[in-house]
């Protein structure tokens, strides 16, 4: 600088308080000399956000250094394009590299940002260089160290500047949308070689803010090329002031779906904070909802969606000064319940199938449907199907007059389940008890005929319902109960007489066939020279053992059936006395039907 008094009245015009001093003091041995001629892009640099403003990832405090030990420094970033009312892009210039300051190897201070060729005939910078974002949260001030030199020399650049060179310090209030004049160098007043340390009063601002450094030059006139240098960038609270200090301890109590109650702890004197929230990852500075709170540090947050993570940030607010964001603490909001179905009901219900369907009372597209005899734990037990988007489904595969019972539970998402609903219960339909077919007639005679018939299904019980011609079997005739095989005798009738007989098979107490018939047949026309039965007798009778039969005819058959009309005896006989061994009858009346001469009748006996 020719005259600092020059300097300060020339900056005086401009409105702002600046302070230029000549470079002293030791510079501390941890900032070596480590050039780099190549300027490095790094996800953790300054970038552009969706809205083409410039922000850094992070937000510093108040009491930011950088020294450029390393180049490009950590959320710092470089452009090569753009005025300062157009803002900055074209990211990564080639002319901003780490370099010795004043390239000057042996310097103590080691290391600054050099934008090379700051001056040159043709080339007309347009460079930038930002620092990331600091929180101004008290009265602050601008500091940094700059020097300009010949290409590649130490020599001092000796009024190299011409109408059109200049650099400006700029800052931004907004992430980079708008840019403002802090201070600006040019050919009447520019750094010297030695570097001096340029200081700017940043009261008049508060919150987020970001400085840059933008170089221009003229492209007719050349006088250069020159060397730019930066270094010993700091923004700090001014002495004898304090800092609008940020909260901490941020907690959440009473999550619900959409709320949650947040409180912090003041360090300082506030009783007014921002409290900035939104999806986690969101920026605090550009992004999210912000709400103001007085008087007590706490504060509910409600509007929220279910089941999801946000972020939190606080911050003191102090006169015309924001403390530090103190965050981000994250919470995640309760998920919706899931809520049970109802009303499970079922319709064609068949012998081993139900259709079964609910009413959904929530948003649930999935479902899981439980089911098993009635009584079974669903816990532990049953068959479980995942039924997929309408509230029905089909069970089958069942057993024929079973009782069921059903669960259904709806699936929200893979967390979040309702409880159980049901059971509900539905019986499965009988099988169907088919009816007999081909009822048929042998030996018949007189007064009897031996009835027998095929069985369709299953059963094992029979109703033989027989009488003469055309009678009705639902009100009239004469039933036989048959268990076991289907067939039988039916005895005790008349001679000559047309007859009809239905069979019906009972499968189970409530279920039985429909009746198959009439089948008809007709008994024998009485011999007038038969046997007239009036010479047979038979004894003793109640029996226990033996039963004698005595005619005085030639005995050609005995049938003994029990009351259920099963056939117990059946014997052929060629001779006029028979004796019968019924010791292992069971006690009980049975019928003895008796063929003699080819007449038939039937005697009732006793065993005891």
């Amino acid at each position: 600088m020719k005259n600092n008094s020059l300097f300060l009245l020339g900056l005086m015009f401009f409105g702002l308080q600046i302070f230029a001093h000549p470079l002293k003091g030791e510079i501390s041995d941890d900032k070596a000399v480590s050039e780099s001629n190549d300027p490095v892009k790094s996800d953790h640099r300054g970038y552009f956000n969706e809205n083409l403003t410039v922000f850094s990832p992070t937000i510093y405090s108040l009491g930011y250094f950088e020294n450029f030990a390393n180049f490009v420094p950590m959320d710092w970033a470089v452009f090569s394009e753009g005025t300062p009312a157009e803002g900055p892009s074209n990211e990564g210039a080639l002319t901003w590299i780490g370099k010795a300051f004043a390239n000057d190897s042996s310097s103590p201070q080691g290391q600054a940002a050099r934008l090379t060729n700051a001056v040159a005939a043709g080339v007309n910078l347009q460079d930038w260089l930002i620092s990331p974002r600091i929180n101004l949260s008290g009265p602050a001030e601008l500091s940094f160290l700059t020097a300009l030199t010949t290409h590649n020399t130490s020599v001092d650049a000796n009024n190299s500047f011409e109408n059109d060179d200049r650099l400006e310090i700029l800052i931004t209030t907004d992430g980079g949308v708008t840019w403002e004049n802090l201070e600006i160098f040019n050919k009447n007043e520019y750094p010297m070689s030695i570097g001096q340390t340029y200081t700017i009063d940043l009261e008049a601002y508060s919150g987020v803010v970001q400085i840059a450094f933008w170089v221009t030059n003229s492209a007719t006139i050349d006088n250069g090329p020159l060397d730019l240098f930066i270094d010993d960038f700091s923004v700090a609270l001014k002495e004898n002031e304090s800092i609008c200090a940020a909260p901490s301890a941020i907690t959440f109590s009473n999550t619900a779906t959409n709320s949650t109650d947040v409180s912090w702890t003041e360090n300082g004197t506030a009783t007014e904070w921002e409290v900035i929230y939104g999806e986690t990852g969101f920026d605090p500075v550009t992004e999210g909802t912000t709400l103001t709170v007085n008087d007590d540090p706490e504060t509910s947050i409600t509007g929220l969606d279910a089941d999801t993570q946000y972020d939190v940030y606080v911050r003191s607010n102090c006169s015309m000064y924001s403390s530090d964001f103190a965050g981000p603490e994250s919470f995640t909001t309760d998920m919706e319940p899931c809520l049970e179905v109802s009303n499970i009901s079922f319709n064609n219900t068949t012998t081993d199938s139900t259709d079964v369907s609910w009413t959904e009372n929530g948003t649930a597209t999935q479902w899981e449907v439980i089911y098993g005899e009635t009584g079974f734990d669903p816990l532990t037990q049953g068959t479980t199907e995942t039924v997929n988007g309408s509230p029905e489904t089909t069970i089958d595969g069942l057993d024929a007059d079973t009782q069921y019972d059903v669960y259904v539970r709806a699936i929200c998402s893979e967390n979040n389940e309702s409880e159980l609903t049901g059971p509900a219960s539905f019986t499965t339909e009988m099988m169907p008890c088919l009816e007999v077919s081909n009822i048929s007639f042998s030996n018949t005679s007189k007064n009897s005929t031996n009835v027998s018939w095929i069985e369709n299904g299953t059963a094992t019980e029979w109703d033989v319902i027989y009488g003469e011609r055309n009678f009705d079997p639902e009100t009239g005739g004469i039933t036989i109960i048959v268990n076991g095989n289907p067939e039988t005798i039916i005895d005790g009738l008349d001679d000559d007489m047309d007859y009809d007989v239905y069979v019906r098979a009972i499968c189970s107490e409530d279920s039985e066939s429909d009746l198959t018939g009439p089948a008809m047949f007709t008994t024998a026309v009485a011999s007038t020279s038969g046997f007239d039965f009036e010479s047979f007798v038979y004894y003793p009778n109640p029996v226990q053992n033996v039963l004698n039969l005595d005619a005085q005819a030639q005995i050609d058959r005995v049938v003994i059936h029990n009351m259920l009309g099963q056939k117990i005896m059946d014997r052929n006989s060629n001779q006029t006395q028979l004796k019968l061994n019924l010791a292992d009858f069971a006690s009980g009346v049975y019928f003895m039907n008796v063929t003699i001469d080819g007449v038939q009748k039937t005697f009732k006996i006793v065993k005891e």
